[in-house]
């Protein structure tokens, strides 16, 4: 269990810290002499215990629990203090338990006894949760596919449809109408976008049997949307359904960093990432949405290489980082993380060849070398190497 202390005497802080320690079963991760400072390490790291002084000034230990238990409602408080006028409230906000200053080793353990106890009993409840949800519920299928090339799906057996389209641009343009995800657009902007070397009588024919085309696919694929026209305006609507790329937004925006609760949602929302955005089209107006989702992707990838590495799982952090130089072969900072999960697995020789890899790729394709951070972390990774592999680098 990961732990944060809040206490606005250091002295108290030093002296849980010190029985913490001693008993061993937690893991320290932050000390605070502020509530507003400890809400601030919950925001960006995760965490499962808060031990918390309730006389403090500023923001008093129950007003913060207030804010911990919005936050995160899964968080174990224990509340410290030197009186016992708040043992009431204290409970009502559903603490762990409730210790009098000065701490004693012998009630902390009784503390650490419970805490470790509901622990376990949070874990198998969540376990039982999730598999209950997998069994019953099923996931929201995409209304359609826009990773790698644009795909239709049949919502009964959340299978492609085979759709004929009768020309590249009805299908662009329908492809642009999901990128826009419902909102009006002019027909200039599509003009624009879609005919912009066209004569202009010519393109707004163009676009007129592009609608036709759409409007006859939608009836004979028997599709729940519906395209509209007013005030000299298309919108594409789908009744709420949204896309694979919507449903890949929507799952990335807000959320806190990797850990055990939320390892599986994070690798089923890794999956709905199937590759770039509209890549197979080769669709200009595409291209900043697809450099945004990739680097969404990118990001989750990074998380998880971390997270597998600091739990040990270094073979599996190699594979998701071998994974992203696919995407991105060029990339100094997915392979400074490579080089950390090889000198972890105390493998020399890969250490070399992920970093000579990197330094002929950069000088064949730029004619460049590697940044110097780069440069640096290998050198020292490299010297602390054994020696005995006989490394033959492009240091020097």
């Amino acid at each position: 269990m990961r732990a944060i202390l809040i206490d606005d005497e250091n002295p108290a802080l030093q002296h849980l810290e010190r029985l913490l320690l001693m008993d061993g079963r937690l893991k320290l991760t932050g000390q605070y002499t502020s509530a507003r400072k400890g809400l601030e390490h919950m925001a960006s790291q995760a965490v499962d215990v808060v031990f918390l002084d309730i006389g403090m000034p500023e923001m008093n230990g129950l007003e913060a629990a207030e804010f911990i238990l919005q936050k995160d409602p899964g968080v174990h408080i224990v509340f410290v203090t030197a009186y016992s006028d708040y043992a009431v409230e204290a409970f009502e906000l559903q603490a762990v338990d409730y210790l009098l200053k000065p701490i004693s080793t012998g009630r902390l353990g009784k503390t650490l006894d419970r805490l470790e106890a509901r622990y376990k009993a949070q874990n198998k409840q969540h376990s039982a949760l999730q598999e209950n949800m997998e069994n019953i519920i099923r996931p929201n299928m995409p209304w359609a596919g826009l990773f790698r090339r644009l795909e239709l799906y049949d919502p009964a057996s959340g299978e492609p449809k085979r759709v004929k389209w009768r020309t590249q641009k009805s299908q662009e343009l329908f492809a642009y109408l999901l990128h826009t995800g419902g909102q009006w657009v002019s027909k200039e902007q599509l003009l624009e976008v879609l005919w912009p070397e066209a004569v202009p009588d010519k393109s707004v024919t163009y676009l007129h049997t592009s609608v036709y085309q759409i409007r006859k696919l939608i009836k004979d694929q028997e599709l729940d949307a519906v395209l509209e026209y007013n005030h000299d305006g298309y919108r594409l609507l789908r009744a709420g359904r949204l896309t694979d790329a919507e449903h890949f937004e929507q799952e990335t925006s807000g959320h806190g960093p990797i850990n055990e609760f939320n390892y599986d949602q994070r690798l089923t929302v890794i999956s709905m990432y199937q590759g770039r955005y509209l890549g197979g089209h080769d669709y200009p107006w595409a291209e900043d949405r697809a450099r945004e989702l990739q680097t969404r992707w990118i990001r989750l990838m990074m998380e998880l290489s971390w997270f597998e590495m600091e739990n040990g799982r270094v073979g599996a952090a190699a594979e998701h980082l071998h994974l992203l130089q696919q995407e991105e072969p060029f990339s100094e900072e997915i392979t400074r993380q490579l080089l950390l999960v090889y000198a972890k697995m105390k493998n020399d020789l890969m250490l070399q060849q992920v970093y000579d890899t990197l330094c002929d790729r950069l000088q064949e394709e730029m004619g460049i070398e590697p940044e110097p951070e780069t440069r640096r972390l290998y050198e020292q990774l490299y010297a602390s190497a054994g020696r005995s592999t006989g490394l033959n680098s492009h240091i020097g």
